[in-house]
């Protein structure tokens, strides 16, 4: 686990990444989250709430650790500028008409609620890919005409980077 966590807050960009690394484990035992952090998904979390502030302690229990992701993806997109996800999403199905940019539109804007209807299948133990999870969301149902397959075109891999 040291060593995914380590990766992860180089690629965050967190300084002496290394030494935090050990303060990251340390803050994993001492909020209790040793078994949620063997999970991926749960550990890269994890590791994005500790890089955004690494003074404070991370949430204790599952469930607080995806709600104070949802208040960091909050913070993340109302700093969001052009050239950012929003923006290249956007450019990305604009020449896919306007039922199109309207789905994209819905999914963008609500990317929070996405996340916590993920993070409340994942607690109920679905274990699907999480572009089905998100597809099967109102908000991200996909437009007519756009493929509903994975590939770079595609309805779920526009959902995926929207989430991102």
């Amino acid at each position: 686990m040291s060593l995914f966590a380590d990766r992860w807050l180089r690629v965050l960009g967190v300084p002496q990444a290394t030494e935090q690394t050990a303060s990251f484990m340390a803050a994993v035992r001492r909020a209790g989250l040793e078994d949620v952090v063997r999970t991926p998904l749960m550990a890269t979390m994890l590791c994005q709430l500790y890089a955004a502030d690494t003074g404070d302690e991370l949430p204790a229990g599952r469930a607080m650790v995806f709600a104070r992701c949802v208040d960091l993806l909050r913070q993340w997109q109302a700093g969001r500028g052009d050239g950012t996800l929003d923006a290249q999403t956007r450019r990305a199905w604009e020449n896919r008409g306007p039922a199109a940019m309207a789905a994209v539109e819905r999914t963008v804007t609500h990317v929070p609620d996405l996340i916590g209807h993920l993070a409340s299948a994942r607690l109920r133990g679905d274990a699907r890919a999480t572009v089905s999870v998100l597809t099967g969301h109102p908000a991200a149902a996909a437009p007519q005409g756009v493929p509903t397959t994975c590939g770079p075109a595609s309805w779920p891999t526009c959902c995926a980077a929207a989430a991102c």
